[in-house]
């Protein structure tokens, strides 16, 4: 699986990574992207059960871990002027503010994984999907959709975990192409799976 340089991001190409070689079609990349509730985590446990070939991706964040998160389980948690220092020495294979975080995965991390021949999933928000995508055009990429509006909000309100704006806030269009119409959200031609 080869890395495509994206000039505009800022990331290194193949040639700018200290002398370590290209990566070999040996692994597999797999995303899994999703708006905050819409049942990737859920989804992303189903597979590493199912499959113990698969090895997640633990990305970088700079918010407050919730109860029961655990640091490099579920997470990276990180300050943000520790995450842009990473920015900086271009250490994400790809990275985005939502909401008001920070998140981001590691390419050294990715980059191991796949020349050792793994199978490698990220679970991982549009924006983010959308760079590895640019990347890693090979990599197999899955949006995930709730049913309805009103189910998403439902289990966000579940959660319990977001307050009434902020739940207002994931509740708006995960992407500029996407839309609600007739309570489904609707994006440009990408592989969906309704949870």
């Amino acid at each position: 699986m080869q890395l495509s340089p994206v000039p505009s991001s800022g990331l290194p190409n193949d040639n700018s990574r200290g002398g370590q070689p290209p990566l070999a079609d040996l692994g597999h990349l797999y995303v899994i992207a999703a708006p905050s509730g819409a049942g990737k985590t859920s989804l992303v446990k189903a597979l590493m059960q199912h499959e113990p070939r698969m090895r997640f991706s633990v990305s970088y964040t700079t918010r407050q871990p919730r109860q029961n998160e655990v640091d490099g389980k579920d997470y990276h948690f990180v300050s943000q002027a520790r995450f842009q220092e990473m920015v900086a020495r271009n250490e994400f294979l790809e990275h985005a503010k939502v909401f008001d975080n920070f998140y981001g995965t590691s390419l050294s991390a990715v980059q191991s994984a796949l020349q050792d021949g793994q199978l490698v999933l990220l679970e991982i928000d549009w924006q983010g999907a959308r760079q590895v995508r640019a990347r890693l055009p090979a990599a197999r990429s899955i949006f995930i959709l709730p049913p309805t509006r009103r189910a998403l909000e439902d289990r966000l309100r579940a959660r319990s975990t977001d307050s009434d704006t902020v739940i207002e806030r994931r509740l708006q269009p995960p992407q500029p192409n996407c839309t609600f119409i007739l309570g489904l959200l609707t994006c440009d031609p990408t592989p969906v799976v309704l949870m």
